[in-house]
Parts: structure tokens; sequence; C-alpha cells
């Protein structure tokens, strides 16, 4: 696609484009695709739209349009999170719409293949999302000693804390051994968080995002470091 674009063969670039992004808009909706027969009920029939369908419609369309022109510094696929809206909004007229479907079969065994095959095309997907976020193992944890420690520096007066710079290789690394360290997990600030000071260099991700230039800090705090093992 993005050589056809290059090349200006637009001929086939808008085909491509579309294509892609009709498996997305599919793929990411799932089985909430069937409120696409409330959406196109809508477009048959404009003067009938009230506030409220505007209002969900406005909201998926933006939902979907965001990711698709826009990147975000940083993070770029952070803008993805738009679309969560869209989909959100979108199960919502997917119930709707299966309310209707089923209003209209004329026999229990319909209704029930319905129900049944929805959630048989619902389930899996679901599972395999909490999968991901429950694993059997927490991924991370704050060990007790680190906490005293942090519980230590609430105690302590104010001032700013400094802390070892993210190491994302042994972050890497320990990934094989969940739950790992928090400060082997992610450059969060969670120093911060649980010892209430300020912290002279930590939570890199949201630092990249909003475009904190903190590249210099953390070769300031690595050649002190190093000065100091060495002394």
């Amino acid at each position: 696609m993005t050589n056809y674009r290059l090349g200006n063969i637009w001929a086939k670039a808008v085909p491509a484009y579309l294509v892609a992004f009709a498996i997305f808009w599919v793929g990411n909706m799932g089985t909430r695709i069937i409120k696409e027969i409330l959406v196109w009920r809508w477009i048959k029939n404009p003067k009938k739209i009230g506030f409220v369908e505007v209002f969900f419609i406005s909201l998926i369309v933006i939902g979907g349009l965001m990711p698709m022109f826009f990147l975000q510094a940083g993070t770029p696929w952070n803008t993805i999170q738009f679309f969560y809206y869209s989909l959100f909004f979108s199960g919502i007229l997917a119930g709707v719409a299966l309310g209707e479907i089923l209003s209209k079969a004329k026999t229990v065994l319909t209704r029930s293949v319905l129900i049944v095959g929805t959630i048989l095309l619902t389930v899996p997907t679901t599972l395999g999302t909490l999968a991901h976020y429950l694993p059997a193992r927490p991924p991370a944890k704050i060990s007790n000693e680190e906490l005293e420690a942090l519980s230590f520096l609430v105690k302590e007066p104010q001032g700013v804390i400094l802390t070892y710079p993210f190491d994302r290789f042994k972050a890497k690394e320990a990934e094989a051994n969940p739950p790992r360290p928090l400060y082997l997990y992610e450059s969060t600030a969670y120093v911060s968080a649980f010892a209430k000071k300020p912290v002279f260099l930590e939570d890199e991700v949201n630092l990249d995002i909003t475009g904190y230039s903190w590249g210099e800090r953390k070769l300031k705090v690595e050649k002190f470091l190093k000065s100091f093992e060495a002394g």
C-alpha cells in the first residue's frame, strides 16, 4: 500500500487502503458488526434520525477516524485508544440490533441458535483478552524490602529522589521469570507515588508522550552513578 501511495498509483492504492480499513473495522468490531443493521436503517431514513442516533454515530465515526489520521508523539499507537469509544458504543447498538432480531425470530429454536451463536463468537476473544491481562502469575511486584524503603522515604524531609534509570535490556531478560520487580517491568512513576516525593527521572513512557526531552537528564544520572561507583 505504501509503495502504491509513494508511486502515486492511486488506482491501486485507494482499493488497497479501503480493504485494509475494512479488515481493521470488521476484525475489531467482531460480533458488534451486527450494529450495521441499525446504521444502514438510519442511512436509508435520515429524516428519522434523532439526537441519540447522531450522538452515537458521531462518537463511533470520530473514534474510528482519529487513529486513521493522527499519530501520537512518543508512542504512536496510543491514538488507537480513541477507537475504544467506537467499540463501546457499537456494543450498545449491537445489543439493540440483536434484541430486534430476536424479537422477530418466529421460533424458540431460532432464538436459541442466535443467542448461542452470538455467545460462541463473542466469548473466545474475551477469554483471550482476559488471559493476556490476568495471567497465572502477576507480571510484576514490589518486594516487601522495597516497600519498606519507600515507606522510609515518606518520613524523610522533602527532597528529590534519585533512582537508577530504567534498563530495558534487563527488563527484557526478566520477562521469563515473573513476577519481576516493578523497576524491571516498565519505566513508571511508582517511586514518587509510594514515596510521595518528586523523582529526578522516571516514567519515561509518559515523558515521551508529552514530548519532554529527558535524554540529557538520563545521561547526567548515568554519569553521576558511574562516578559514584568509581569512587
